[in-house]
């Protein structure tokens, strides 16, 4: 069973343990205090883990990756499908039909949302709508997407199980095999 972990600076969520060196003592000593605070060392190095599983939100209890857009939505990608996160409910989504399984998420400098699917290619989304889907039609060598990223440059590659392949976004679109 897979486990999503979220990190929060400063907040308690699962259980705290202090840490502090005695006086008389070069040992470290480590008290439990409850169950549902977790807070380690001192506040400079203080951190909270929050784990989200099928029990407290994430049905599927997985995660393949992870993204946010600029609107602050978190994107959980899971061979289940796509989840959306908005700091306080996951909700499947279910009505963007061109996803089904995801392998990878990336989110490129426009905002927009590249999802990479296991069997459908790249689904581009664009303000929660999908805006276009990119497979073996439009020239990608294979319809499973392992990774996508965008250079510097504004190229975007997409790691398929087939090969690598760049593409340019233009007036169109273009995508060529490297």
């Amino acid at each position: 069973s897979y486990l999503l972990a979220v990190i929060i600076p400063f907040s308690a969520i699962i259980g705290t343990v202090n840490l502090r060196a005695d006086e008389n003592d070069d040992t470290t000593e480590a008290e439990e205090e409850t169950e549902d605070e977790m807070t380690v060392g001192d506040d400079l190095y203080s951190y909270v883990q929050t784990v989200y599983t099928s029990y407290n939100g994430l049905s599927c209890g997985e995660a393949n990756d992870v993204a946010s857009t600029p609107d602050g939505i978190l994107w959980i990608g899971t061979y289940a499908g796509l989840y959306r996160y908005n700091g306080h409910e996951f909700v499947y989504r279910s009505d963007l039909e061109d996803i089904k399984n995801v392998n990878c998420l990336y989110v490129d400098h426009e905002g927009r949302l590249w999802i990479g699917t296991n069997d459908n290619g790249v689904v581009i989304v664009i303000n929660e709508k999908v805006a276009n889907v990119i497979n073996s039609k439009s020239g990608l060598p294979s319809d499973s997407i392992r990774s996508n990223v965008q250079s510097s440059s504004g190229e975007y590659y997409i790691g398929t199980s087939g090969g690598i392949v760049t593409m340019e976004m233009k007036i169109g679109m273009s995508v060529s095999a490297d």
